[in-house]
């Protein structure tokens, strides 16, 4: 009977599952409005938070501050532990719906999204896991040279790992996700996942003209998860030590976008001196 329970256990924390635990924690969401850097504007940052067993934590990744560009957060409450049989499930959804240039002469040529902390499993001889898995959807391009219309062109990010682990501890990596697990050992370390949306590759891949500047991308969306897994005599604990995104942008120089204003004001008076021309 023990084993039937404890392998129903697991199916419950599989990837697909969850996103149902989670609806059934209490949910709290922070809704952080606009956040306009120097070169760039994020419109809309809203944070849902969920936990199981509840209830949820007030915030996980924490409010954002700008580093430059950049969004920087404090992920305090995005840490825990389980021990003795049971576990955690902490669940942090992000979502930012545009991001976008303060200039219409501006370009996103690259966004990313890195996150890392500290990881501990002590298995008494029993399992204890830790997991991180960070999950995000393309972005569409909505917007090229400044101009709003339909651009087709969707950006997948590309996910890369890093980890450190002292002790007797079963690494796997998935797709984008990171697990320590120990079986009567003791281990700890440091975990890193990034993903990265490489907008300038995307916008050249789909044959638009050499120059084509990104001045807007749609929604940004991810779901972050920690979890932790134990059997009787068992402890794990894993957290979030930093989390960011940050955006590679070119904004002209002022001299360079004063020299395009005074050679649109050269085109527009040879015009006149033109049609004045056919008149006379």
């Amino acid at each position: 009977m023990r084993s039937l329970l404890l392998n129903f256990r697991r199916a419950l924390l599989s990837a697909a599952a969850l996103v149902a635990l989670a609806s059934i924690a209490n949910a709290a969401t922070n809704n952080y409005g606009n956040i306009v850097g120097p070169n760039i504007m994020y419109l809309n940052v809203v944070e849902q938070t969920n936990q199981f067993p509840g209830p949820a934590p007030a915030t996980l990744f924490g409010a954002p501050q700008l580093a430059g560009d950049n969004l920087d957060f404090n992920p305090l409450g995005f840490s825990g532990s389980a021990q003795n049989g049971d576990f955690l499930v902490q669940d942090g959804l992000l979502s930012i719906d545009q991001i976008m240039t303060n200039s219409p002469l501006g370009n996103i040529s690259k966004l990313t999204i890195n996150e890392g902390g500290g990881w501990i499993v002590v298995g008494g001889p029993n399992a204890a896991t830790a997991t991180a898995t960070l999950v995000t959807g393309p972005v569409l391009v909505a917007q090229l040279n400044g101009v709003n219309g339909p651009v087709n062109v969707s950006v997948n990010p590309t996910y890369t790992f890093s980890h450190t682990q002292t002790g007797a501890v079963a690494f796997t990596q998935g797709s984008n996700s990171l697990s320590f697990a120990s079986n009567g050992g003791v281990g700890n370390g440091s975990w890193g996942i990034t993903a990265t949306y490489d907008i300038a590759a995307a916008i050249t891949a789909a044959g638009l003209p050499a120059g084509t500047r990104v001045t807007k991308l749609g929604t940004l969306a991810l779901d972050n998860q920690l979890v932790r897994d134990t059997d009787p005599n068992s402890f794990s604990y894993i957290d979030k030590k930093f989390f960011s995104i940050s955006v590679v942008t070119a904004i002209p120089e002022p001299s360079t976008i004063l020299l395009g204003l005074m050679g649109g004001v050269g085109l527009v008076l040879g015009g006149r001196r033109m049609r004045r021309a056919k008149v006379a």
